[in-house]
């Protein structure tokens, strides 16, 4: 039984079977079929062996077209509404997920997309409402091993010059393809109709022209990536390879600048929503929302780009909801149609009662790594009863969306490429194999279009070798007429399921260096062999502290000591306190090939299992850090001040210094802890002969009570106090895999180094604004996002917990009420900090010369006037380049050896730098916390809630350091009730040995159980909330 079906659920939709065909139906009749609704030509072959070897597709046929047909009132009735259309519930798109889940499930299916407007604002919009992502049978999801194909089957050719050309658009994507393919059904349907093909494909005896390969040296091959997999590919030579931005000239982006029509900012890509994208307004309200990828082309994450703002975006939402109010008022087929039709075929018309939400395969709940989380508008819930067979079903949920004015714009420029490029992910040959598709493990980059001469020879006949290989690709090009991005492969990484692949793709992404210090950089160093003793002319010229007590408190395995503590106290009952920091740039030298190493890394990187140094280690672990019992050059700032913290003179200079000892941070809390206690040496580690266990332990206790009221002062004055720790790993030493994880806590003891270092730093701020005004580099904290600030109010007056963004000091107001109130609830405690957090931005470096406003140089956080950052020169290069301004202010100089366009370029860059430090430590981190669910099994951890949508909760675990989103759409659940955006009422049905059923009420606070066990894709781990005790529900 020979059969074409061509069926067309939604008219935008041309479903093509690609079975051998025993006739032709010429292309006219289906296109005037259509139109109408859906066609079926079959022609049995009578033998009983045909019959029965195709009856099981036909079965499967008879299904799908059920279940097409059951989807498709509700499917009309959802996308006639305007505002489904704009703000949709999660429940919507799973809706149209199924659809497109049935029809992807036909994997002998081409899809082709014919209206763009309706699919551009169907498919991807209701994202932000925490909409779960799609389920695509046949295909893993994006980030999966073997992931290749995109979401919506795509077509492309070879136009024979050695370039892939798309020969259908997707249905994620949204683009048009030009004219050729809107006149008919595409190459493959011309073919089946022996219509002309008015395509443009390779003939079946073309070649593609030989071109001289070369092998690809990318834009990171100094970076060292090593492992034994590391491959390199060969590339057809690039000619004219361009990033083409949307045409403006700059003369119009500076007028549009000037009347605030054109605002710059840096990229900001959704996670869950690629085709989504913000950027920041330089008001301080609403974001500048830029929708569709043909409103972003070419820009990606992290680039800082130029937006025009569209004049009336309302008007122009309406406009686009009426038109597809009326596209699909006009092109949908009515139900009644389908049913007659299938009954003609004898098929199942039981579509009215057809149950969607049963026959719907849903995924498992999962949990997604958040970025940001989405706050939550009220909304009006619809609860659906049970059916008439008596089984219960979970409610969906109509959006009634509180109308939000919504800045909208499109990218006009790249001002700044600050992504890369470069991207890690898997490989999977096209069906037409012609190619070769990459599809990126960052969700915010495009799929990636390789040309075969890039890829391993043997992609196209054994795709199974390379499924679950990372490899390593450079996008060199993404037009505007293509949703899909062009470039190559730089490297295989490795199998994706072992940790050092996964990292060294993370590394790799973010474009941090882990590659040795080669020698000819190591021979720009002054001091080329060890031990090396200091010059008696740089003692001559210092301050000399190596007769004073002077000692370093660090993490115990520390091995880079950059700063070190001194107090003396005098016989008139003050005391001179010393910070004492390590003086780089004694061996750091300027105009070096290591110090333009240094700057462009700009970062030490922590790791869990690592350090990857800013520096060589001869200088972080021998020349710089301040070992116990070696004379070590350093920097210091020392004050005169009162028991009280009252400062009475500050002395900035070069010293030279000798530590008496190494103190951990659990020795200095001992003695805080238990100050009379009799210690003995053996509990420490050794003491300079020159000094005792006892005058060490009274200068801990000096300094502490200084910090002490030097922290009760620095709070009454308005500074922040977030508490939000971090997760730390035990490694087995065998194997290196994490075998435990902890939070650390901070301690008195850390608290102590943080106020002295805190004043060092404000100190030398001061003095280098003063002596340098145009070439100083200092830290600013910018005041919180405006109107995410406001959404956050509002949320916390409807919780009860009002909070006050409008200053430092307010907000750590109302964090102190909290705490008087509840003062053993550390859990609430540290969640309220990672609310106030969210509209928190990021603290920057800059240069004093280019920012005019003075009053934009305050650090919100801190609340003070003036910072730089001075005390960890090893592992910053902003603090190495704020050295060398105090050195030129010390020596009575005005400017360092560069202007403020020089310094103001090393300022982005250590900004940039330190993003991507933070980003790929927490990266990692949750990578190591999946191979230790992967080694350990599942594991019960408690958690709270933070926000929740209509499927969906987002939890706080409180011994992980994590926010994650928990989906619930596949718990035992009979209902699920979402009560305008402030609660999320949950009924559990009744389980073996309960005796009824459980409603749970989840409100912000809310305490929660879940069992985390490893997810679906390779070194991942998912969440599920566990049922409530009876007890403890209410």
């Amino acid at each position: 039984m020979f059969m074409t079906c061509l069926v067309n659920c939604r008219s935008h939709l041309r479903l093509q079977r690609k079975w051998k065909l025993s006739q032709v139906v010429p292309a006219q009749r289906v296109q005037k079929s259509l139109r109408r609704g859906i066609i079926f030509s079959a022609h049995f072959n009578k033998t009983k062996a045909t019959s029965k070897r195709l009856l099981k597709p036909q079965q499967r046929l008879t299904q799908t077209i059920e279940n097409l047909i059951s989807k498709h009132d509700h499917l009309k009735k959802i996308v006639s509404e305007p505002h489904s259309l704009f703000k949709r519930t999660s429940s919507t798109n799973k809706t149209i997920a199924t659809l497109e889940e049935v029809e992807e499930s036909l994997d002998d299916l081409v899809i082709e997309e014919e209206c763009e407007h309706f699919n551009n604002n169907l498919t991807m919009e209701g994202q932000d409402r925490g909409a779960k992502p799609k389920k695509r049978h046949g295909h893993k999801p994006r980030g999966q091993k073997g992931q290749g194909h995109p979401e919506g089957t795509q077509t492309l050719r070879s136009n024979g010059q050695g370039h892939l050309q798309r020969g259908q658009s997707d249905l994620e994507g949204g683009e048009s393809v030009g004219p050729q393919e809107d006149q008919g059904l595409g190459q493959a349907a011309c073919r089946a109709s022996g219509a002309p093909q008015n395509v443009n494909h390779r003939k079946k005896n073309d070649r593609r022209p030989k071109s001289g390969n070369k092998t690809f040296n990318g834009p990171n091959t100094s970076f060292s990536h090593k492992n034994n997999r590391d491959r390199r590919y060969t590339k057809p030579a690039q000619q004219g390879i361009t990033h083409k931005t949307p045409v403006m000239s700059k003369e119009d982006i500076e007028a549009g600048m000037k009347s605030g029509s054109i605002i710059q900012g840096e990229l900001r890509v959704k996670v869950r929503d690629y085709k989504t994208a913000y950027v920041s307004h330089p008001d301080g309200g609403s974001d500048v929302v830029i929708e569709g990828l043909e409103h972003r082309k070419p820009a990606l994450c992290g680039d800082v780009v130029a937006i025009q703002i569209f004049d009336n975006p309302d008007m122009q939402e309406t406009s686009q909801a009426e038109k597809n109010k009326d596209f699909v008022k006009n092109t949908l087929p009515p139900v009644e149609n389908l049913v007659s039709k299938c009954e003609a075929l004898n098929l199942s018309s039981d579509v009215g009662t057809h149950n969607t939400t049963q026959d719907c395969d849903v995924e498992e709940p999962d949990v997604i790594i958040e970025e940001d989380q989405t706050t939550v508008i009220g909304t009006e819930v619809s609860i659906e009863a049970p059916n008439k067979s008596g089984d219960s079903t979970v409610s969906s949920t109509k959006e009634v969306p509180l109308q939000k004015r919504q800045r909208k714009g499109k990218v006009v420029a790249v001002l700044e490429r600050k992504h890369l490029r470069v991207c890690g992910g898997h490989i999977k040959p096209l069906k037409t194999k012609d190619g070769v598709l990459f599809s990126p493990t960052d969700n915010r980059l495009p799929r990636i279009l390789l040309s075969l001469d890039s890829c391993p020879a043997d992609i196209l006949t054994r795709p199974e070798k390379y499924s679950s290989m990372l490899f390593a690709a450079q996008i060199l090009d993404w037009k505007q007429d293509s949703v899909f991005a062009e470039g190559m492969l730089i490297k295989e990484i490795g199998e994706d399921k072992e940790l050092e692949p996964r990292i060294n793709a993370i590394l790799l992404e973010l474009g941090v260096d882990d590659s040795e210090f080669s020698s000819e950089v190591l021979e720009s160093l002054p001091i080329q062999t060890l031990p090396w003793k200091i010059p008696e002319i740089q003692i001559a010229d210092r301050r000399d502290f190596r007769s004073q007590c002077v000692f370093t408190i660090d993490p115990a395995s520390a091995r880079d000591l950059d700063d070190a503590l001194s107090i003396e106290e005098l016989p008139d009952g003050t005391y001179d306190v010393g910070v004492h920091i390590a003086d780089v740039t004694f061996f750091l030298q300027e105009d070096t090939s290591l110090d333009s190493i240094a700057g462009k890394r700009a970062t030490s990187v922590y790791l869990p299992h690592k350090v990857i140094p800013m520096l060589p280690r001869i200088l972080c672990e021998e020349l710089c850090s301040l070992n116990p019992d070696e004379d070590r050059l350093t920097f210091s700032v020392v004050w005169n001040m009162s028991a009280e913290g009252e400062i009475y003179d500050e002395w900035f200079g070069r010293t030279v210094i000798r530590s008496c000892t190494k103190l951990s941070y659990d020795h200095a809390q001992g003695f805080i802890d238990e100050p009379d206690k009799e210690w003995t040496t053996d509990q420490f580690p050794p003491i300079s002969t020159n000094f005792n266990l006892d005058q060490i332990k009274k200068r801990v206790l000096n300094l502490n009570r200084i910090a002490e009221n030097l922290r009760r002062k620095r709070m009454d004055h308005g500074a922040l106090a977030l508490n939000m720790p971090r997760m730390s790993f035990n490694l087995d030493d065998q194997t290196g895999m994490p075998n435990g994880f902890y939070l650390p806590h901070q301690k008195g003891s850390n608290r102590l180094v943080e106020e002295f270092m805190l004043l060092a730093n404000m100190a030398v701020a001061h003095k280098i604004n003063s002596c340098l005004p145009e070439t100083a580099l200092l830290r600013r904290h910018p005041n919180p996002d405006q109107s995410t600030a406001n959404d956050m109010e509002k949320l916390s007056e409807k919780l009860g917990i009002p909070l006050d963004f409008s200053s430092s000091l307010a907000l750590q107001q109302c964090l102190n009420a909290v705490a008087r109130q509840d003062p053993n609830d550390l859990g609430k405690l540290t969640m309220l900090s990672v609310m106030c957090s969210k509209p928190m931005q990021l603290a920057l470096y800059f240069c004093n010369g280019c920012i005019e406003d003075e009053t934009l140089y305050h650090h919100f956080g801190l609340n003070v006037p003036l910072y730089t950052h001075f005390t960890s020169p090893i592992r910053r290069y902003a603090d190495v380049m704020v050295h060398r301004a105090l050195a030129a202010a010390l020596a009575g100089k005005s400017q360092i050896n560069m202007d403020k366009s020089q310094l103001d370029k090393i300022c982005g860059n250590c900004n940039t730098r330190k993003k991507a430090a933070k980003e790929v430590s927490e990266t990692c981190a949750d990578v190591f916390f999946s191979a230790f669910i992967q080694e350990t099994g599942p594991l019960q951890a408690a958690a709270m809630v933070t926000g929740f949508l209509d499927h969906s909760v987002d939890l706080y675990f409180l011994d992980l350091g994590f926010t994650k989103r928990v989906y619930v759409e596949n718990l035992p659940l009979k209902i699920v009730r979402y009560m305008n955006g402030e609660k999320l009422i949950l009924v559990w049905k009744q389980a073996d040995g309960m005796t009824r059923e459980i409603t749970q009420t989840l409100t912000v606070f809310s305490k929660v159980r879940c069992t985390i066990t490893k997810g679906k894709l390779p070194l991942s781990w998912m969440a599920t909330l566990n049922r409530p005790e009876e007890q403890s529900v209410e």
